[in-house]
């Protein structure tokens, strides 16, 4: 079980400010992550700013970007 491969949803909240450059750092960085750890990548949707469910930080606003990837079940748990 400890390789098994498991398909999992992950959503990244940035800073409804931050410049697209420094977005596009972030989800090169995560999509890199997912890769090196034996991931594969099957979708990713920008979902772009939106209301919080809640403040966080004092902000009301996020930009969303999803992500579905496979990866080891052992990459997760580290």
């Amino acid at each position: 079980m400890e390789n098994e491969i498991r398909e999992y949803e992950g959503v990244l909240l940035m800073h409804p400010e931050m410049s697209e450059e420094k977005r596009g750092k972030i989800r090169e960085k995560m999509e890199n992550f997912i890769k090196e750890q034996g991931g594969e990548i099957l979708r990713v949707e920008i979902w772009g700013r939106k209301v919080l469910a809640y403040e966080i930080d004092h902000l009301r606003e996020a930009f969303y970007l999803f992500y579905l990837f496979r990866m080891p079940a052992k990459a997760v748990r580290q």
